[in-house]
């Protein structure tokens, strides 16, 4: 689905949609995360079940979680304010940047025609083209805690962000490569 992830022996790192909103094309509600990489099969009932109720998010969202995935979450941030176009992971701590999230889609499902709305869309599609910057957020890769936050003038080519010899290096959408660190 051209989702960005980083992993680990043990892990995956994520950014992606809300379970409950994968059966709209409306509703673009994201979540970081950390989950394990093995499969439990016997999950699959758990979800087919969930999927025979409705292709409704909003009676999705009713529904517990586990009803929705099979993904075992060893823990997630829900609707962090950046959209994530770039991750890196670098020994325990996971790197992600990209423009700030401007807009709540559940608020704006069905209003596109509402002028606040559509300021809100306006502003998100000019955040995407980095009129308003970027956000770099460093969160710990164990308990996704978020250990620290750098608003950034630039934004990000999508997975373009890497971690080597203790230093960032982030591809931007004007064309140029910032180095991080020491």
């Amino acid at each position: 689905a051209g989702r960005i992830l980083v992993f680990d022996d043990s892990y995956v790192y994520g950014y992606g949609r809300d379970p409950q909103y994968l059966c709209n094309c409306s509703v673009f509600e994201y979540r970081l995360f950390c989950a394990d990489k093995k499969f439990d099969p016997t999950a699959i009932p758990r979800l087919k079940k969930a999927l025979r109720v409705t292709v409704d998010w909003r009676k999705l969202d009713a529904l517990p979680e586990e009803e929705l995935t099979i993904v075992n979450y060893k823990w997630k941030i829900e609707h962090p304010p950046l959209l994530v176009r770039a991750m890196a992971l670098a020994g325990d701590r996971l790197y992600v940047a990209g423009p700030p999230d401007l807009v709540d889609e559940r608020e704006a499902w069905g209003r596109s025609t509402d002028p606040e709305i559509r300021e809100k869309l306006k502003a998100q599609s000019e955040a995407l083209k980095g009129a308003y910057g970027g956000l770099l957020w460093v969160v710990s890769a164990r308990t996704g805690e978020k250990l620290s936050e750098l608003k950034l003038d630039v934004v990000p080519v999508f997975d373009g962000l890497i971690a080597a010899h203790g230093r960032l290096y982030l591809s931007t959408l004007s064309g140029e490569v910032l180095c991080l660190g020491d």
